[in-house]
């Protein structure tokens, strides 16, 4: 489930899912994940059993990377929140790209 433009709906769609409970990595990664997608992370412990959890390439904000760091830190969820990246602003529009298109 990586490589999305609507990557925070997804989350939002995986944190209530039953299926989470079954697996022991969750892989959110190359996609457009913003703060509001992480907010779902934050809010939930239905992800405390995982492995490894990888959000690697994602458009969150240092505060809240941070926040996701202890979160999963108290957890003992391995996260990968590499690859910071910065959305484009162009003509006042901001333009976020998943890391892999056509």
């Amino acid at each position: 489930m990586r490589n999305s433009e609507i990557q925070d709906a997804v989350v939002h769609a995986v944190v209530a899912a039953p299926l989470l409970a079954r697996l022991r990595t969750l892989d959110l990664s190359l996609g457009v994940l913003t703060d509001d997608g992480a907010a779902a992370l934050l809010a939930s412990r239905r992800f405390a059993h995982l492995d490894s959890l990888d959000l690697h390439h994602h458009f969150l904000s240092d505060a809240v990377v941070a926040d996701l760091t202890q979160h999963c830190a108290e957890l003992t969820v391995h996260v990968d929140l590499s690859e910071q990246m910065s959305p484009d602003a162009c003509d006042g529009e901001v333009w976020r790209c998943v890391a892999v298109t056509e």
